[in-house]
């Protein structure tokens, strides 16, 4: 999961489909989806990463899952996808439960030469979320090697060419 590392590294402002304004410095108004990363503030930054978070928290707990549930489908070749989406579950809800809450006040912003836009860095976070299968669809087969592809986006391609060193 490149891209969610990735993205984790950076946490970034309002969902793309938001019709937002950008207001300065404040922190609790919306960014707009068009502005650029490089140009973010750092009230904005902090506020993207408030955005951002649950997306990352999901994305990183749900991975964690889909982890835990292929080890033990290598380890115990008797499990059934039931048991397999519960070891998943177990794990996902495990992590959701032990992982702090970012603190996004010292946030460090994209460097200035950045320009990928907020709109462009929440579809990418979007598309790297729905990349990881939910628990409950896991199956023994998706997690032997016939399962999901978890290669890079194309919005996460785009982002990583227009804000190198993102990824």
């Amino acid at each position: 999961m490149v891209a969610a590392a990735a993205l984790s590294g950076w946490i970034g402002c309002s969902s793309p489909g938001d019709d937002a304004s950008n207001q300065g410095d404040e922190g609790d108004t919306m960014v707009s989806p068009d502005k650029q990363l490089g140009a973010l503030t750092p009230g904005e930054a902090a506020h993207v990463c408030e955005e951002a978070s649950p997306s990352l928290r999901a994305v990183s707990c749900n991975l964690a899952g889909f982890i835990s549930a292929s080890y033990s489908a290598a380890y115990d070749t008797s499990l059934t996808d039931a048991q397999l989406q519960a070891a998943c579950s177990a794990a996902a809800s495990a992590c959701q439960s032990q992982l702090a809450q970012p603190d996004c006040s010292g946030i460090s912003r994209p460097p200035g030469s950045c320009m990928a836009t907020v709109g462009e860095y929440f579809a990418c976070l979007d598309d790297t979320v729905a990349l990881v299968p939910d628990c409950s669809a896991t199956t023994r087969a998706m997690l032997t090697g016939t399962g999901p592809n978890l290669t890079k986006p194309a919005t996460c391609q785009t982002l990583a060419l227009k804000c190198p060193g993102l990824d």
